[in-house]
């Protein structure tokens, strides 16, 4: 196993991060784009392992539709859709409802475990011809695509907002359009669903979404001459979390599109940073500037507040302030997160124990991460485990910048979603050295 020894130095040059396009954004245009009969140019995907298996596995699935589109295939083309969730399910309810297809998607393990009996249930209640191939509840799958009834149906949306996101997308294509109950209520990281709704309105379907539903209308996909991706603001949390824990030494990004015009959830970041002492400064030239400020973050240690913060709506910016936190020394409590435990790994104890590691006696429960100050002796020589997940890595990298210095597990799982990474953090100070 390879690791990542991370140092601090303050750099006399900075120069400017270059973020990946924002993978979630790709992913669902890449799906609706799909199902539309004059696809757009998508000007450029983000270089991620996620983006990479979805464009794989709809290139083998037009293959296949265009050796075989009037289903007379009796072998399924199989596609191994990578560790992805997003692709996996976006690309199961799209095979499922399109007339022709028959395919066995795969993934990896890490991926097998994580939800989707939910999804698979809703759709067949509209008719999609979906087998488990092995275990109940499980990929690999089987699926023989039909055009699918649609009308009303019922999605737990607690453990996942991609549900009801796959279930959207392909609502146009169903005879008579969908209207997606939202059982529980509202769902979980609802920003997303919203960035659904933005993008299938850039392709001419206009979903109408209530606190409790989703309706989509029989239509149409009409795509957009020309669309390009926006760059990501989950990535973006990793440099305001440099920006704040190397205070007053600023980061400089590249491009990053103001929260106002982002249909991104995570750009909610730049005011919970703001908050804790980070300005962003969007120049003329496109360049972004974070500069932390070291008096309002002391200032606001020594009013002996808790942060307390619901990340329902925007978990993936959980494991960057959760760290950042402990970093500055003030305490926090984290609530409306029960649904990490289901993400590439379960980020709560995968949190909790790692800080641990570093000297921070974090605590967890069913639906928070809590941490009141407390403080122990740090673990001797012992790397960061990042559970396989791109984002523990991410976020524990820039807590180099208080102390002597992080070494990080297995740091190849940043390819997920952004590929250069480590080079990156490089230009802003946080030099790295491959060890074993």
């Amino acid at each position: 196993m390879s690791y990542r020894l991370i140092k601090y130095y303050d750099s006399a040059d900075p120069q400017p991060v270059v973020l990946p396009l924002s993978k979630s954004v790709a992913a669902r245009v890449m799906t609706v784009n799909f199902l539309s009969e004059s696809p757009a140019v998508i000007e450029e995907l983000p270089d991620c392992d996620d983006c990479r298996n979805l464009e794989a596995a709809l290139g083998a699935l037009r293959e296949s539709l265009e050796k075989c589109g009037d289903g007379s295939a009796d072998k399924p083309v199989r596609i191994n859709i990578g560790s992805g969730a997003a692709p996996f399910r976006f690309f199961l309810a799209m095979t499922a409802a399109i007339p022709g297809t028959v395919v066995e998607i795969e993934t990896t393990d890490q991926l097998r475990w994580r939800p989707v009996a939910p999804l698979v249930a809703a759709l067949r209640s509209i008719g999609a011809d979906i087998e488990y191939r092995d275990e109940e509840g499980y990929p690999p799958l089987v699926v023989k695509g039909r055009r699918l009834e649609g009308g009303s149906v019922e999605v737990d949306g607690s453990v996942s907002s991609q549900f009801v996101s796959a279930l959207m997308m392909i609502a146009p294509v169903c005879t008579r359009g969908l209207i997606i109950n939202l059982a529980g209520g509202v769902a979980v990281s609802l920003p997303y669903i919203e960035m659904t709704a933005q993008i299938m309105r850039r392709f001419g379907v206009n979903p109408v979404l209530t606190s409790h539903s989703v309706t989509v209308e029989a239509g149409e996909y009409k795509a957009p001459a020309v669309f390009a991706v926006e760059p990501d603001w989950s990535a973006a949390s990793y440099f305001y979390e440099r920006a704040l824990l190397g205070a007053p030494s600023p980061v400089y990004l590249k491009a990053l599109a103001q929260p106002l015009h982002s249909m991104q959830g995570d750009s909610m970041c730049c005011a919970l940073y703001r908050y804790l002492g980070v300005e962003t400064e969007w120049k003329p030239d496109g360049t972004v500037v974070l500069t932390g400020d070291p008096v309002k973050t002391k200032a606001l240690r020594d009013s002996g507040v808790t942060v307390e913060l619901d990340f329902g709506h925007v978990p993936d910016l959980v494991p960057s302030l959760a760290v950042t936190l402990c970093g500055i020394r003030l305490p926090f409590r984290f609530t409306g997160i029960s649904h990490l435990r289901h993400k590439e790994c379960d980020r709560l104890f995968a949190l909790s124990e790692e800080l641990g590691k570093m000297g921070y006696m974090v605590e967890t429960d069913a639906d928070t991460l809590s941490w009141n100050g407390r403080l122990c002796p740090a673990a001797d020589n012992e790397p960061v485990e990042v559970y396989g997940d791109h984002r523990m890595a991410m976020a524990f990298a820039p807590l180099a910048c208080v102390i002597p210095w992080v070494n990080i597990s297995s740091p190849e799982v940043v390819g997920k979603s952004f590929a250069d990474f480590w080079q990156q953090i490089e230009s802003v100070g946080l030099k790295t050295e491959v060890c074993s």
